[in-house]
């Protein structure tokens, strides 16, 4: 519970810094790029999973290093199909995918395809395809500070915002011998 209104703060107040600096920077689920690390954990770098306090996520997850910032930022939200149709993971792709065109226009690539001599290829198998890896189900938008995935899963769907220092988090991330980016 602690977390979680400390999340809560913290996006409040993410908001607010990343609003009063005159050259904004973009800025995705509460998060803006560059921002020290220490606004977002007291752990000095890498990964940190948060649980959401949002109708839309289950978790989010911050990629950050102490000299870059915040890099990179995923809401992901939990699906349950109750069968193998993936309708519930459909429905929930659709509902980010129509919030993201609405905000950044069309996306450069969109991605629904089950790859050739998949056995999975009958529409009550369409979650098995995801789960075997022979379906994907993604868009990608291509901004001049960021860049955004909607991505199906077998058991969630991601949205993900990669900002412009995120090679600069990569390489601080090697550097470090740290794995995950």
């Amino acid at each position: 519970m602690r977390k979680a209104i400390a999340l809560t703060l913290l996006t409040f107040g993410t908001a607010v810094v990343c609003q009063a600096q005159e050259t904004k920077p973009p800025c995705a689920l509460g998060f803006c790029m560059g921002q020290a690390v220490m606004e977002v954990t007291t752990k000095a770098d890498g990964i940190h999973v948060y649980v959401a306090e949002s109708d839309y996520f289950t978790y989010l997850v911050v990629g950050h290093m102490p000299k870059a910032g915040v890099c990179k930022v995923a809401g992901l939200q939990n699906v349950v199909d109750p069968d193998g149709y993936g309708v519930e993971h459909r429905i929930a792709f659709n509902k980010f995918a129509e919030k993201i065109v609405a905000k950044y226009g069309e996306p450069e690539s969109k991605v629904d395809r089950l790859l050739p001599g998949s056995i999975w290829n009958k529409p009550q198998d369409w979650l098995m395809g995801l789960w075997k890896k022979e379906r994907y189900l993604f868009w990608d938008w291509e901004l001049p500070q960021l860049n955004i995935k909607i991505y199906a899963d077998p058991e969630h769907i991601e949205l993900s915002y990669e900002f412009s220092n995120f090679a600069a988090c990569k390489q601080e991330a090697e550097e470090s011998i740290l794995p995950g980016f």
